[in-house]
C-alpha cells in the first residue's frame, strides 16, 4: 500500500477515537499535498484573404479551445 495512503487510513481511524475520549479533536481528515498543473496554451496564427486570424490550442489537453478570430 502506498505509505501515504497508510497514513491517511490510519488517520481516519485514530480520530474518530481520539474525538470519544478528548472533544477538542475533529474527525475531518483533509488531503496535505495538491498538485498543480498549469495549461500549456500556444497560439496557432493564419492568413486568409489577407486577414490575420488566430485560435488558441491547449497542448496539455490536446484540443482547440475556440474558434479562429480576427487577430
Amino acid at each position: 500500500m502506498n505509505k501515504k495512503l497508510t497514513v491517511l487510513l490510519s488517520a481516519v481511524l485514530v480520530l474518530p477515537m481520539l474525538s470519544t475520549t478528548m472533544n477538542s479533536y475533529s474527525t475531518e481528515v483533509q488531503a496535505t499535498e495538491i498538485t498543480t498543473r498549469r495549461d500549456i496554451i500556444v497560439m496557432y496564427y493564419k492568413i486568409k484573404k489577407g486577414r490575420l486570424y488566430q485560435r488558441p490550442y491547449n497542448a496539455s489537453k490536446d484540443r482547440w479551445e475556440g474558434k479562429w478570430t480576427l487577430a
